[in-house]
């Protein structure tokens, strides 16, 4: 393990087998033949040996892999190791998914290879901000699609508001390395507010309050089943429209609100349009400091016949 690596060499191979020895003043020196290259081997112990694979530029076939303790008697191991290139990843989509994990990121770059064992092609991802170093990377499998996308999906186990690094590896081993323009982050939504609003409320705006948002991120706000762009997105608030522009001021009612996250969306179910109030009298104007009075509005166009009023 693994059974593949890149062509510029050191993967760290770990052989396991049996009667594996390491004698220098014998001459008994164990080696690793891949293909036609030999590296000589680390002796852990008499089941185990490391060898770091040396450069090969062959991407065309696995190599047979053999292994030795005098480098003339070889005996074959029966197993295969790969070369590919060096894979380059240079974006990611989408940069944004929910806590709860499950959303499918595609990897977008070059060199991507089938050829490897793809029990061992995986995603990792790792914490941007692990100042103590106490968060341990989690991995996910990935799948092939082309020569210049590949896929996986997010894991659970992040708070909203956390950030991960992606990074690929076709072996399990050898990742690419930590890129800034290839971090994930994790959003959470703690509710919106109001849930109602006036029937020509153009300029009020609907609070959508959680964390992990990004002004960058495809986010748009859907009310009655039409999107619009938020009025502002910032850390932990997205601010929606409440109406949209060429709504009827006159229609009142129920419409569906929601919040799509690039693929993804959030339902929050009914917004309520009501007449706005009209006020004409308040009854005392005056009451005891400590309180308990009833005050009595009078006015016209008062409702209670929707959720949240």
């Amino acid at each position: 393990m693994p059974t593949s690596g890149l062509t510029i060499g050191g993967t760290r191979i770990e052989v396991s087998g049996a009667w594996f020895d390491q004698k220098l003043e014998y001459g008994l020196v164990p080696r690793c033949k891949i293909g036609e290259k030999v590296v000589r081997a680390i002796f852990i112990s008499t089941v185990r040996l490391v060898c770091h694979s040396p450069p090969n530029d062959n991407t065309v076939a696995p190599l047979p892999v053999k292994v030795s303790l005098n480098g003339a008697d070889w005996v074959d191991s029966g197993f295969h190791f790969s070369y590919y290139d060096q894979p380059n990843v240079h974006d990611l989509s989408p940069k944004l998914g929910h806590m709860a994990g499950g959303t499918e990121l595609f990897l977008m770059g070059d060199h991507f290879s089938n050829i490897t064992d793809p029990e061992n092609v995986k995603c990792m991802f790792s914490l941007v901000n692990d100042a103590n170093g106490t968060s341990s990377p989690k991995y996910l499998p990935a799948r092939y699609l082309n020569e210049t996308n590949m896929g996986c999906f997010s894991p659970p186990g992040y708070r909203g508001g956390d950030q991960v690094y992606v990074q690929l590896s076709f072996n399990g081993a050898d990742f690419t390395p930590q890129n800034p323009n290839l971090v994930h982050t994790f959003y959470n939504i703690f509710g919106s507010f109001p849930q109602s609003g006036p029937a020509d409320a153009y300029d009020e705006v609907i609070l959508v309050k959680g964390a992990g948002f990004r002004a960058g991120s495809r986010v748009m706000c859907v009310l009655n089943n039409t999107a619009i762009a938020p009025v502002e997105v910032t850390w932990n608030l997205i601010k929606c429209p409440m109406a949209l522009p060429n709504k009827d001021p006159n229609a009142i009612g129920n419409v569906k609100f929601g919040l799509q996250f690039d693929k993804s969306y959030n339902d929050f179910g009914n917004f309520a349009y009501y007449k706005q109030v009209g006020l004409n009298d308040i009854q005392p104007r005056i009451g005891p400091a400590s309180g308990h009075g009833i005050i009595y509005f009078y006015g016209e166009r008062f409702t209670d016949d929707f959720q949240g009023a």
